[in-house]
């Protein structure tokens, strides 16, 4: 099954690019549902662990947290929500402070922003 997709404007490719993620899957829009579906179920635990790291002070827990949410929001070609996660992981090498909630709150509306884009692409593949 192929999706015959609407060229989206860059500020919406910077927060999905399914056009991306089809290339890298053989055009498979089944799979790419899927993996949507997994990200969507993982995305809570993660940003729980690097919610909970950051106001417990633990960096290292931070940073795999924020890494490995990096890593499956660059693999769905989610790239705004991934630089935002990449942050958090280079901020976690430092002590935070303040920054640490400014940076959680990017990552919250980046996920957000993602999130409105999966929603949009799924529907136009039902």
């Amino acid at each position: 099954m192929s999706a015959d997709l609407e060229r989206p404007n860059d500020a919406d490719v910077a927060d999905f690019d399914p056009a991306d993620l089809l290339s890298r899957l053989d055009d498979d829009v089944d799979t790419v549902v899927e993996l949507i579906d997994l990200l969507r179920a993982e995305v809570p635990t993660h940003v729980a662990q690097i919610r909970h790291a950051l106001e417990s002070g633990d960096n290292r827990t931070l940073s795999f947290a924020a890494h490995s949410l990096k890593g499956a929001l660059a693999a769905l070609s989610a790239g705004n929500a991934a630089r935002a996660a990449l942050a958090l992981e280079l901020a976690s090498r430092e002590p935070l402070v303040g920054d640490g909630t400014a940076l959680v709150a990017h990552l919250e509306t980046a996920l957000m922003r993602a999130e409105r884009a999966f929603t949009r692409f799924c529907a136009s593949v039902a």
